[in-house]
C-alpha cells in the first residue's frame, strides 16, 4: 500500500519504497470480527491532492482473536490502508472475487492530525443497496445455526443453545459468563449501518431467561 504514490521507488528484493517528499498517511479500517482472516479483501482506487491516479492498492484483515480468549467475539478486524494525504479514495470490500459490504466499518487515523500533512479529502467505501431493511436485527432466532451478526463483550463468550429459544423456536443465545465484568459486558448485535437513518428513532426488544 505504501507504494501507492506513483513517484514512490520500490526497493529492490524487499517490500519497502521510497517516497521522497511524500507525505503518507495511515487510516484503520475496523470490520466485524466474524469474518475470517484474509476472507475480505479491500480494493483502493483514487487521486492524489495534484489529480495523480494511485496505483491501485489491495489489503486484508490484519487481525485475529486473541489465542488466549478464543471466544471473546468482541474484537473488530482491522485493515489498515497507508495512502498520500490529501488525496482522494474510493474502497470496494471483496469476498471470494464478489463485491460485498461488511455490514459496518469504523474509520480511523493512526497517526496525530497534521503529522506531515493533511487528512485525505474524502475516502469512501462502496456501500451495496442492501438486500432487505425490513428488520434492522439480523438472525434474531438463531434459526440459522450461527451466531452470525451477534458479539459478546468480555472473555468468556457466547455459544448457540439448543434448548430452545422464544415464540417456539429452537435455539437461543447463551452467554457463558455474565458476570466476568462490569455493564459493558454482555451480548451485542452487529447492526447493518446501511439500514440506519438518521433523525430516526429506534426501539428494540428482546427476550432475556435466567439459566440458574
Amino acid at each position: 500500500a505504501i507504494r501507492a504514490h506513483p513517484a514512490c521507488i520500490s526497493l529492490l528484493g524487499t517490500c519497502a519504497a521510497f517516497c521522497s517528499g511524500i507525505c503518507l498517511r495511515t487510516l484503520t479500517i475496523f470490520i466485524p470480527s466474524y469474518y475470517e482472516r484474509g476472507a475480505l479483501t479491500l480494493q483502493v482506487t483514487g487521486t492524489t491532492a495534484d489529480g495523480q491516479t494511485i496505483s491501485p492498492i489491495s489489503v486484508q484483515d490484519f487481525q485475529t482473536k486473541a489465542m488466549l480468549t478464543p471466544k471473546q467475539d468482541s474484537s473488530q478486524g482491522r485493515l489498515f490502508v497507508t495512502l498520500p494525504s490529501g488525496g482522494s479514495y474510493h474502497g470496494v470490500f471483496f469476498m471470494d472475487g464478489q463485491p460485498v459490504w461488511p455490514h459496518y466499518t469504523d474509520l480511523k487515523y493512526e497517526d496525530e492530525v497534521g503529522n506531515c500533512g493533511p487528512d485525505f479529502a474524502s475516502f469512501e467505501i462502496e456501500q451495496l443497496v442492501p438486500d432487505q431493511c425490513d428488520s434492522l436485527i439480523r438472525n434474531g432466532d438463531f434459526e440459522s445455526g450461527t451466531t452470525d451478526f451477534w458479539w459478546y463483550a468480555g472473555i468468556y463468550g457466547m455459544e448457540l443453545s439448543n434448548e430452545g429459544g422464544a415464540n417456539g423456536s429452537s435455539k437461543s443465545l447463551l452467554a457463558l459468563n455474565p458476570d466476568d465484568g462490569g455493564r459493558h459486558v454482555g451480548l451485542g448485535q452487529r447492526l447493518d449501518t446501511r439500514c440506519i437513518e438518521e433523525k430516526y428513532t429506534y426501539t428494540l426488544s428482546a427476550m432475556v431467561k435466567l439459566v440458574d
